[in-house]
């Protein structure tokens, strides 16, 4: 089932009225200062959680594999009894692939042995962000990795902005949501112009290129428990404004097909 949320730092749970799925963006000392009360909330009000580091949790490098690691200690702490998955990144320009793809996924192997692990796929290039990368923003990246790790705690988060900045069509999607219909726990959300993918990451909804009724059907096959999170450009500037314009948007979609 799929379940809209909001991407917020835990301070700021107050802003989404409704909303009962939230990714949480923190660092690690951010974590650290949750108090009992938050914790309780946590246990009591939220349906869904998932962490996102604000840290660079690059897990195919040390210092990556490490951050995420001492995030996933926090994350159970957090949870308590609710298992809140993480969301990673993977980043490599100039190395060899095939060995940068192998230490990703052994890396992913240990960190998925307590917590759930999330990796997402990444936009080959943003001209907004300026960042490039050579694995993990094509679909074959994710067979050879699943290929390698039988963990049924390694997950995907699907950025369907990423995707379709990566030049990749509906039938890619489909097929791909299709072959990972019971990996993809996370979808993250935002248009882009098609005419300019590089350059427009984080487009608000319905001012870029993408069918979103057409995205909603394909990811009707999710077969898992998966969050929707919008990831406007400054969503979080005046009180998340542009996230909440985002939230209500994609609602109408998913009233539309009776879902979320």
């Amino acid at each position: 089932m799929l379940f809209l949320g909001a991407k917020t730092h835990w301070k700021s749970l107050g802003e989404f009225e409704g909303i009962s799925t939230f990714e949480l963006w923190e660092g690690e000392e951010d974590l650290k200062t949750l108090d009992l009360q938050a914790r309780a909330i946590f246990n009591k009000n939220i349906k869904m959680l998932r962490i996102h580091s604000v840290e660079k949790t690059h897990i195919n490098t040390s210092e990556g594999f490490e951050a995420a690691k001492a995030l996933g200690k926090l994350a159970l702490d957090v949870g308590e009894k609710m298992r809140v998955p993480i969301v990673v990144h993977a980043h490599s320009v100039g190395e060899d692939k095939k060995k940068t793809l192998e230490r990703t996924a052994e890396n992913l192997d240990k960190l998925a042995q307590k917590n759930i692990i999330a990796i997402e796929n990444m936009p080959h290039k943003s001209l907004r962000s300026g960042f490039r990368t050579e694995i993990f923003w094509h679909p074959i990246d994710f067979d050879y990795l699943f290929a390698l790790v039988d963990n049924r705690n390694v997950k995907i988060c699907l950025d369907i902005c990423h995707f379709f900045m990566s030049g990749f069509s509906y039938e890619e999607l489909e097929n791909f949501v299709s072959a990972y219909a019971d990996k993809i726990c996370e979808v993250h959300v935002a248009d882009v112009k098609f005419e300019n993918k590089s350059g427009s990451e984080g487009t608000q909804i319905g001012e870029g290129s993408i069918n979103f009724e057409k995205v909603f059907d394909i990811l009707s096959a999710i077969k898992i428990d998966a969050g929707i999170i919008p990831e406007i450009a400054n969503g979080h500037i005046n009180h998340y404004a542009a996230e909440k314009v985002a939230l209500q948007k994609l609602r109408e979609f998913a009233v539309k097909k009776q879902e979320i």
